[in-house]
């Protein structure tokens, strides 16, 4: 789920349940023989060829900086993302803390999941209404794995959590990825780990989430959840059909608020 996208509400995603159920090629000229000219002898000049060396030189020399700088800014950026590999379930308490939140927004009674909700987060109030009816929809997850890229600071991480989600009425499961920033807080008896909220409102954090979004490693677990999604909704229409309703109805929600800024 993108988080930049405006959150349906319940009663859209339920309006949504519903409907589920119920250039030329170019011409060849003849060749024209062309009159054919007096070659003149020419004569040779020390100083044109000494210019002529001077030239290939300094344009082996620049040729030389190119390859070299670039060279080694392509060896950085692959040391980089190798130094902050994606990591699959490296992390069991960042995968517990992560599957009990997802789980918290199941919870009916609306005081009960707000308090289970709350034990995985450290800002409750960047959750709104609108959040929790966001997962209405859902009846359950399973199969949940999270993959880790470290964070800016020491202790954070970049969680790509991969689900399946089950929806109301729709038999097949819909794989999914949803990325969220934990803080780890290491202590001798027991690290405690909580789900950072409000990414939306620290620009740093934000752009860094965009950035190693954009490793080879991310981006292949991204095109391999997509697959399998696409997958999913060609053996069932009913999930095909509320996907691409899904789909159209933040699209629209999305311009609709983009418009009242």
């Amino acid at each position: 789920m993108d988080n930049q996208e405006r959150k349906l509400s319940s009663e859209e995603l339920e309006a949504l349940l519903k409907e589920v159920e119920t250039e030329p090629e170019a011409k060849i000229l003849p060749d024209v023989e062309k009159p054919r000219r007096k070659k003149k002898k020419t004569k040779i000049r020390i100083d044109m060829i000494i210019a002529a060396i001077v030239a290939v030189v300094l344009v082996g020399c620049v040729i030389f900086m190119i390859v070299h700088f670039v060279g080694k800014s392509n060896v950085n950026s692959a040391r980089e993302a190798s130094e902050n590999a994606l990591q699959d379930e490296k992390y069991p308490e960042i995968s517990e803390v992560v599957s009990n939140y997802m789980r918290a927004f199941l919870i009916k009674d609306p005081a009960k999941r707000r308090a289970e909700i709350s034990k995985y987060v450290d800002n409750m109030g960047a959750i709104d209404d609108k959040e929790i009816g966001y997962r209405d929809y859902i009846t359950s997850y399973s199969d949940i794995e999270c993959y880790t890229k470290n964070g800016l600071k020491p202790n954070t991480y970049v969680v790509y959590a991969y689900y399946q989600a089950k929806f109301k009425n729709i038999a097949t499961a819909a794989p999914s990825l949803d990325v969220y920033y934990v803080i780890m807080d290491p202590k001798p008896e027991k690290s405690t780990v909580f789900i950072h909220n409000g990414i939306k409102s620290n620009d740093e954090i934000d752009q860094y989430i965009k950035e190693v979004s954009k490793d080879d490693d991310v981006v292949a677990l991204k095109n391999d959840v997509q697959k399998e999604l696409d997958e999913a909704c060609e053996s069932d229409r009913y999930l095909k059909d509320f996907i691409n309703k899904l789909k159209a109805s933040k699209q629209k929600a999305t311009q609709a608020a983009t418009k009242k800024k």
